[in-house]
């Protein structure tokens, strides 16, 4: 498979007044469930338990 990702602009360098574009993010990967939950941020991690209760 392949990753678009969606952008976003912001000013690039700060206070240049020149706009750039940005993905939201740059890579993506396929996890088991342990190696998910090292990965994620602690504050994600209920989505990942409620997401493998619902399936």
């Amino acid at each position: 498979g392949s990753l678009r990702s969606n952008m976003f602009e912001m000013e690039w360098p700060p206070r240049s007044g020149r706009i750039q574009f940005f993905p939201e993010i740059d890579r993506a990967g396929w996890f088991g469930l342990d190696m998910a939950r090292e990965k994620l941020l602690v504050g994600q991690r209920p989505f990942l338990d409620r997401l493998v209760v619902s399936v």
